[in-house]
């Protein structure tokens, strides 16, 4: 109840844009999290992150990764130096046998932009609404392991019907009996076929699916999704 306390209560109203979200941890404790950071100017910051390891620690840690993003981006606009300020007090206060992945991203409403950097974690996928899809690999390295990490930036503009999945490896190395992964490719093509729908309905149907593809397997690891919708 802690942890989850920590996650948003609810998806943010944005002008233009519409959010999904889904957590859920494969023990009672996890060390994923995600969070939405109102900014001046209307935008919005938002960030999703996997801690190394599982339980009490990851746990910890989460806590702490959370505190260092939400720092960071009060004291910065751009989100290279939200990632560069918080891997620096991450790697000031954890251990190097704990790191961060996590991908943190600024949605400026008015422009229709998305400016982001990630940090080791999996890329987001880019679905227009025409089906074309991309990913999106700006950034660096993993967070709290190497002091004085840069990272890069890049800014996307979206056009009504775009939309942006942001993910933890929950749910790309979801396996079946066959011990095959759910992996990228199947999330890109799922997300293609169910653009249209509303940005939390995406979210329902990308954890059913990958919970039917996984059906009677051990869930090894916490899944987060985030979806971001141009409307």
């Amino acid at each position: 109840e802690v942890q989850r306390s920590m996650l948003p209560d609810e998806a943010p109203v944005v002008p233009g844009f519409d959010f999904g979200s889904a957590y859920l941890p494969a023990e009672n404790l996890g060390g994923d999290f995600y969070d939405y950071i109102r900014l001046p100017n209307g935008r919005m910051g938002i960030v999703i992150a996997d801690v190394s390891g599982k339980g009490v620690a990851a746990a910890m840690i989460m806590a702490a990764s959370r505190g260092a993003v939400r720092s960071a981006a009060r004291n910065q606009t751009e989100p290279a130096a939200v990632l560069h300020d918080a891997n620096r007090r991450l790697y000031r206060d954890i251990k190097r046998n704990v790191y961060i992945t996590a991908c943190y991203g600024v949605l400026d409403p008015e422009q229709g932009s998305f400016s982001y950097s990630s940090a080791g974690h999996f890329p987001p996928v880019l679905v227009r609404d025409n089906g074309d899809s991309s990913y999106l690999e700006a950034g660096g390295t993993i967070l709290g392991m190497f002091d004085g990490v840069r990272f890069e930036e890049e800014t996307v503009t979206m056009s009504s019907g775009d939309l942006i999945c942001f993910y933890t490896d929950g749910i790309i190395d979801a396996f079946n009996h066959d011990e095959e992964p759910f992996d990228e490719a199947r999330l890109e093509k799922l997300l293609v076929r169910i653009r249209h729908l509303p940005a939390a309905e995406i979210v329902q149907r990308i954890i059913s699916t990958v919970q039917e593809y996984s059906r009677g397997c051990k869930q090894h690891d916490d899944m987060t999704v985030i979806v971001l919708k141009a409307t």
